[in-house]
């Protein structure tokens, strides 16, 4: 290889070398960012779907329980009104529950020291009866975040996989098709020496 190619190639490699950051510089904040805005949406659906399903599975416990509560008169509860509300207490995503009769203080467990965020309010029978039921959504919390780290890890072994597809196929078509090009322009000026050569020495 003459020395003409050597600088040639020198040369054409730096600038390669600053072409592949440019695109590098393209490729790292697109893929974060449409990246980014998938995971949140993702985030977003999951939890959505998993409060859906979590007030549904209480919802329907609490439904069945209300009416049951609803076949009875308030007075003739008792202890078997406190049995089937605390039974809702078995969900371990439960808070509290509590019967009132209108504006009367709860009649059965209670609600009062809750710090549960979510609240269902089920009216039973004909004496104005409410079944509360307060629960938390710590599990879905729990869950969003385990699947955010799982998705986040996932999201960075794409971006390393993108860069280095990113480096092989640059390598591959790009530098390629330079060194080609590069050779073909040194022989073209070896020639044109060559040429100019062989006139002077006539």
């Amino acid at each position: 290889m003459s020395t003409l190619e050597l600088g040639s190639r020198g040369h054409l490699r730096k600038s390669a070398g600053r072409l592949f950051l440019k695109f590098l510089a393209f490729l790292i904040p697109v893929f974060l960012l449409l990246s980014a805005a998938g995971l949140s949406a993702m985030t977003r659906y999951q939890f959505r779907h998993g409060l859906d399903d979590l007030t549904a599975r209480i919802g329907n416990h609490a439904a069945r329980i209300a009416t049951a509560l609803g076949r009875y008169e308030p007075e003739g509860l008792g202890a078997f009104g406190d049995d089937l509300t605390g039974s809702l207490l078995a969900d371990n995503a439960v808070g509290c529950a509590e019967v009132r009769f209108g504006n009367a203080a709860p009649r059965m467990i209670g609600c009062l020291n809750s710090d549960a965020a979510q609240q269902l309010d089920l009216p039973f029978g004909n004496a104005g009866g409410v079944l509360t039921v307060r629960f938390s959504t710590a599990e879905i919390e729990s869950a969003s975040q385990r699947n955010f780290i799982f998705a986040t890890g996932a999201m960075f072994i794409g971006l390393l996989a993108a860069i280095l597809a990113g480096a092989f196929g640059f390598r591959q078509v790009i530098w390629s098709a330079a060194i080609a090009a590069s050779q073909g322009n040194c022989r073209k000026r070896q020639a044109r020496q060559s040429y100019s050569g062989g006139i002077f020495e006539q």
